[in-house]
């Protein structure tokens, strides 16, 4: 794995302290406004952190087919309505299936103490769509609102994408040594990856050479699968680094967001979580 100077070493480490320091306030930031509503967004990415779930592989099962296949289908530009239609499936079928998925998900987060039960208990209504519709707020001049509002909508096909992804925080917390949720919770404290490898003594080196290989390997995956171009992966290729070190030095809440000229599949690529992992309609 390529090594990256001490000059980019200091600087990466700094952006890390900065960027810590600065947006540190992510304790509660799960738990919205205070005497306000929860941060479904916040929420959904903590459960998710951890969660071993191939989205991609679960809905592949429940159509019949491989993993690849529905990943090539997919990358051909039919979405997973269109396969299931195609292959005679319910998508109702599919969406059961990825609702399981997610179900277990929320025990396991609230297992490892990521979420509060209050919160996982939020979560399993919005999945089986049981939470109540409430008003949203009157226009001035207005005696009654317009109509009745979902508090929050589960897109259960999210995630189910046409690119091999990784969970950095897995990735990352095996590279220290520590378990998954140990370093979530790290994270939630508002500490970056690089600084919690500081904190514990591991190398920033060691880290970085993990989480370049799993993205490296995903994107060789890709390329061998027919997803993606040798040409254009190579592009995406040279820009793994930076976008590690970039990774490494955010808190948990922008881990693998707005990444630097790589265009829509690099955020594919790099995502590992997608930020609409829970695909929560509405505001939050």
């Amino acid at each position: 794995m390529k090594r990256f100077t001490k000059g980019l070493l200091a600087a990466a480490l700094t952006v890390a302290l900065i960027g810590g320091l600065a947006l540190s306030a992510t304790t509660a930031e799960a738990q919205g406004p205070r005497g306000g509503a929860p941060n479904w967004a916040g929420i959904g990415f903590v459960i998710n952190a951890c969660s071993t779930t191939d989205y991609t592989s679960v809905a592949a099962q429940a159509l019949g087919m491989t993993p690849t296949e529905l990943r090539v289908a997919l990358a051909s530009g039919l979405s997973v309505s269109r396969v299931a239609a195609q292959r005679g499936v319910d998508i109702a079928t599919v969406q059961e299936a990825l609702r399981a998925a997610r179900l277990a998900e929320v025990d396991q987060a609230l297992a490892d103490g990521l979420i509060a039960q209050s919160e996982a208990d939020l979560f399993k209504a919005l999945l089986n769509n049981q939470l109540p519709q409430v008003p949203p707020m009157a226009p001035r001049g207005r005696r009654e609102p317009p109509a009745r509002t979902p508090i929050g909508r589960i897109n259960l096909l999210a995630g189910v994408t046409p690119r091999n992804t990784i969970k950095p925080y897995i990735v990352a917390a095996e590279a220290m040594g520590m378990s998954c949720a140990e370093l979530v919770k790290a994270a939630q404290a508002g500490q970056s990856i690089a600084q919690v490898a500081g904190s514990r003594g591991v190398a920033l080196q060691t880290v970085v050479d993990a989480l370049s290989k799993a993205y490296s390997d995903a994107l060789a995956k890709d390329v061998q699968e027919g997803l993606v171009a040798p040409a254009r992966a190579q592009a995406v290729q040279e820009q793994i680094l930076n976008n590690v070190l970039s990774l490494m030095a955010r808190p948990h809440r922008q881990l693998g967001m707005r990444l630097p000229n790589l265009g829509r599949f690099g955020a594919q690529l790099f995502e590992g979580f997608p930020p609409d992992a829970f695909g929560l309609g509405g505001r939050w």
